[in-house]
């Protein structure tokens, strides 16, 4: 009677060993398993090529969330294992065999965190590399702009430089036309003084001639007409002379080449005018000179 109930006890309790296994096998079934979760989480891949920080940054958020949930369900299912044994007396072969599963499943599990966490360093490592060429290409920019900068303010400096010396060239050549000009003005008046010499020495003569006009005194009325109408003459030059005179006298300004024309022509028709007016006298003189011998 009493072995009989043992083995109904036994019975019982190997009824329910089986119940809890169903249980724990569905229970199991019903979830994914981290096994191939983390698979499929393996299977992605960062894109080393992408030059997108952002979507770098989201794609380390997004493996360090499923990381943490692969070890919030590794923590789930230690607990419900440690409940599982404190609840039931499980025969030593069928717990080996489970523990072996398991162990291999926490192992390969363990393998992808592995591999995942050396993924994010590397990615992280690929990040900092990117920041560092970031700020290595910025600091080229920069400098690259300040030799641009200073580029364009030589450029700036030759330009100016250029338009000084042509402006100093073409002032050069300005004094030098204006002192040419003055040069040979000045050889015109020094021209003209010997001119003016000359007259002066034919009045003098004509002043001796009237001298010795006087002398014969009034033998000749005729004479003395012919001496009056010299004398007019003779003051018409003068005249014309002093009015030379004046416009040799006039201060030829250096500002404008126009007035330098303007004046080098007029004493051109003042030489001009001399030269008949010298010729005219000498003219006459002869004609004076015939007449009184």
């Amino acid at each position: 009677m009493t072995q009989g109930k043992q083995m109904t006890q036994q019975r019982l309790g190997q009824v329910e060993e089986l119940q809890l296994y169903a249980q724990y096998d569905q229970r199991k079934q019903s979830q994914i398993k981290p096994t191939e979760q983390l698979q499929k989480i393996g299977s992605i891949r960062l894109n080393s090529s992408s030059s997108n920080s952002r979507d770098k940054q989201q794609q380390i958020q997004i493996l360090q969330q499923i990381l943490s949930k692969v070890q919030e369900q590794e923590l789930v299912q230690q607990q419900q294992l440690v409940k599982l044994n404190s609840q039931t007396e499980i025969n030593r072969l069928p717990k080996q065999i489970d523990q072996s599963v398991i162990a291999s499943s926490v192992q390969e599990r363990n393998g992808v965190i592995t591999e995942l966490r050396e993924e994010l360093d590397i990615q992280r490592k690929r990040q900092q590399e990117v920041k560092e060429k970031h700020a290595k290409a910025q600091y080229i920019f920069k400098e690259l702009q300040s030799v641009r900068q200073k580029q364009d303010k030589i450029e700036q400096m030759r330009l100016q430089t250029d338009e000084m010396g042509a402006r100093h060239q073409s002032g050069m050549r300005l004094q030098l036309e204006v002192d040419q000009r003055l040069q040979h003005q000045e050889q015109k008046t020094q021209k003209l003084t010997h001119l003016l010499q000359i007259v002066d020495t034919k009045i003098q003569d004509l002043n001796a001639l009237k001298t010795r006009a006087l002398q014969y005194g009034n033998q000749n009325t005729q004479l003395n007409l012919q001496l009056s109408q010299k004398q007019a003459e003779v003051q018409a030059l003068q005249k014309q002379i002093q009015e030379a005179s004046e416009i040799l006298s006039l201060e030829v300004p250096q500002e404008t080449d126009n007035f330098i024309s303007d004046q080098i022509q007029r004493r051109i028709e003042v030489k001009q005018s001399l030269r008949r007016v010298n010729s005219e006298l000498l003219r006459k003189i002869e004609m004076f000179f015939r007449e009184i011998e």
